[in-house]
């Protein structure tokens, strides 16, 4: 088992996916200025 190309595939997938997550942060922030942000149980 080649561990060190399944980590690059995993960190390449958790790049994009946090990649899209900002994105949403970022477009959340910004159209909802002034709202209260929805209550995050893991925060």
């Amino acid at each position: 088992m080649n561990t060190t190309q399944i980590g690059e595939n995993m960190s390449a997938e958790l790049d994009g996916f946090l990649g899209i997550i900002n994105k949403l942060l970022a477009f959340l922030g910004s159209s909802g200025e002034g709202q209260t942000p929805p209550t995050d149980p893991q925060a």
